[in-house]
């Protein structure tokens, strides 16, 4: 198998997840008004780093987002389908019981809202409109080293119901008492309207101190802009004061 031909293992997921916390620009794709090829250049910064990984499969820019893009919307998917495993940390975010760490790490990157705000929200797509590869991960288990299933998501096991014993007779007649079989019920977890609404407000809450924290840093960044075009204007005005006659 060529280099080319490999798949994305797990150390470069971590990786990825470990990027990500580290470079928000490339979640929320806004960059510094003075710095516009920053995105960009993060691009390049990570998957040069992806493509050093041993054993690990080599991808261009485009196809390692196009990667991460699947990789997300097939996560949030297994968020939906595992809603009522959410569990609300003790920082106030939130964790699936179902899914993995790397998972979990994701969403908590790009945010549990679209889940726990609208559980039936529609999966995202790639926004560049190409099919998305059918992507097969192998990722190990730290503890017993058996493979773990991060983006496969399989159907559910139906509950076969016992049927109640009935009353039967022997071959000289005599008949048996009716045994009850208990039946064996499905449990269903669920979350109160009360809690519901709790998790509402800390989401609404977060929100708007993230809200916060970015019209400060928009704040910043505006002020920058302003001092840099007062430079450029004082120093403009200087020259053309030294070249009067």
């Amino acid at each position: 198998m060529s280099v080319r031909n490999k798949k994305t293992n797990k150390a470069q997921m971590e990786m990825i997840v470990n990027f990500l916390e580290q470079n928000r620009v490339l979640v929320t794709g806004k960059t510094h008004p003075l710095n516009p090829s920053e995105l960009d250049d993060k691009w390049e910064e990570l998957t040069v780093l992806l493509n050093t990984v041993e054993n690990g499969a080599r991808k261009e820019k485009k196809q390692w987002k196009t990667y991460l893009y699947e990789w997300k919307s097939k996560t949030k998917k297994k968020a939906r389908l595992n809603y009522n495993s959410i569990r609300q940390t003790g920082g106030g975010g939130y964790i699936c019981t179902d899914l993995g760490d790397l998972e979990n790490r994701l969403m908590a990157i790009f945010g549990w809202i679209h889940i726990i705000g609208c559980p039936e929200a529609p999966p995202e797509v790639d926004p560049d409109g190409e099919e998305v590869e059918n992507i097969e991960i192998i990722l190990m288990e730290a503890n017993n080293g058996s493979q773990s299933p991060e983006l496969s998501i399989e159907n559910d096991i139906p509950i076969i119901q016992p049927e109640t014993a009935t009353s039967k007779k022997n071959e000289a007649g005599a008949t048996f008492p009716k045994i009850p079989i208990p039946q064996r019920k499905k449990k269903v977890k669920t979350i109160s309207s009360s809690t519901k609404l709790e998790n509402y407000a800390m989401l609404y809450s977060h929100s708007t101190e993230q809200m916060a924290i970015a019209v400060k840093e928009m704040a910043a960044a505006i002020s920058q802009l302003a001092e840099a075009l007062s430079n450029i204007t004082t120093a403009l005005i200087k020259e053309n004061t030294s070249f009067k006659p």
